[in-house]
């Protein structure tokens, strides 16, 4: 019974990125701009040297659901998103941004690193081995003496903050909610 005790394992499971905002889109100078803002430990300097790729999801106003990725693919635009490309690629019109989850991160894929290949070097590697290992743990256990769970949390990127981070109530109204489920 949880109420003996409980073996938790936690990890998190964001990465820094840029997060583009719900009116994102405007324009000046004939171009296409998107108004974003930061999430996480971003360094402005570091990612304006590198490829980045936008990955995300539009609900598009009749409810079909349009996921979008640009940047990853060798003819793909890169640091620059084009209305064309989009409205091209994804039929997304700008209202439907409204409804869009879109984030922008390094792009590439993950490639072995150091000189003897002992490193794995790819965007949020560093933060997701811990969630993939923790989860891995918990699967695998044989036997355990006491209940055994996988937390795996948002928000730790920006000091575990909002309703699903760690400073939350989340976990412990949701233990509690178990228990008194089970009583």
């Amino acid at each position: 019974p949880v109420e003996e005790g409980m073996n938790i394992l936690g990890a998190h499971i964001d990465s820094p990125r840029i997060d583009v905002k719900q009116n994102p889109l405007y324009e000046n100078e004939g171009l296409a701009y998107l108004d974003t803002h930061y999430y996480g430990g971003v360094k402005k300097y570091q990612w304006l040297s590198i490829p980045l790729a936008l990955h995300g999801v539009i609900v598009k106003k009749n409810g079909e659901k349009v996921e979008v990725c640009v940047g990853e693919k060798e003819t793909d635009p890169v640091l620059v998103i084009n209305d064309l490309l989009l409205k091209e690629r994804y039929d997304v019109e700008e209202e439907d941004f409204l409804s869009a989850e879109l984030e922008i991160v390094p792009a590439g894929k993950a490639r072995d690193c150091g000189l003897d290949n002992s490193m794995i070097l790819a965007y949020g590697q560093d933060d997701r081995v811990c969630a993939f290992t923790s989860l891995f743990a918990i699967l695998r256990a044989e036997e355990v003496a006491r209940t055994s769970c996988c937390l795996l949390v948002d928000k730790e990127e920006i000091g575990s903050t909002g309703a699903s981070g760690m400073t939350s109530r989340f976990f412990e109204n949701a233990v509690a909610e178990y228990v008194l489920l089970n009583e």
